[in-house]
């Protein structure tokens, strides 16, 4: 929910920028050989943003290896950072007048930075979990899911099936992300309408109590 809500906001807000995926920024770089367009700059710096950010998760989970809560917990609150810089690049700047202004490239770098710091908590602390915040890899899965359930459920006798129990599974586990994820993006517009910007604040809510519940637990 708070990649999908954080997406939202910076859609509306920020000119169209997407920052908890990197497609986007990808096929801008590639587009630049041929042609330039406004925020290029941002877009480009994007990439090594998210790279960097999942990195610096990466080697604190590695130091923090024996133990593996207080990895957890770090994590969660580098993420919390992240997106007070974003907050705070928005409260300072607004209002923005273009994708190339320093006030919008430092904002949509802290999201950046928060989404990959996101992604790597998801894949190196909570390895059974799907991606929280790259929903095309989540969709295609449960697209796959949802079709092999089909064939279980239909195929003939003697003709080899997917093994339901297996496909529900793995329904059931991608399920929850991508309607949370929708969710996110849902509230995110809604709050980004009716508060602006401020609203990110909200994001960095759930993911505060989630740092702090595990270091109580």
């Amino acid at each position: 929910m708070v990649a999908g809500y954080v997406d939202s906001c910076t859609y509306l807000g920020l000119f169209g920028i997407f920052v908890a995926q990197l497609t986007g920024s990808f096929v801008v770089a590639g587009a630049e050989f041929v042609r330039s367009e406004p925020g290029a700059l941002v877009k480009l710096l994007a990439i090594p943003f998210f790279f960097l950010s999942g990195t610096a998760v990466t080697i604190l989970n590695g130091v923090l290896k024996e133990h593996p809560r207080a990895a957890l917990v770090s994590s969660l609150a580098m993420e919390c950072v992240l997106l007070a810089g974003l907050l705070v690049s928005c409260l300072l700047n607004m209002p923005f007048r273009n994708l190339d202004s320093p006030g919008v490239v430092a904002a949509v770098l802290f999201g950046m930075s928060a989404m990959g710091a996101q992604g790597a908590i998801v894949r190196r602390l909570l390895q059974d979990t799907n991606s929280t915040n790259v929903m095309t890899a989540n969709t295609t899965k449960l697209a796959v899911k949802a079709g092999e359930l089909v064939l279980a459920w239909f195929a003939s006798s003697g003709v080899e099936r997917p093994d339901p129990s297996e496909a529900r599974r793995k329904v059931a586990g991608v399920l929850p992300v991508w309607l949370g994820f929708f969710a996110g993006t849902t509230l995110g517009a809604v709050a980004t309408v009716t508060m602006g910007l401020p609203s990110i604040a909200l994001a960095i809510l759930p993911v505060a109590g989630l740092a702090v519940w595990y270091a109580r637990a």
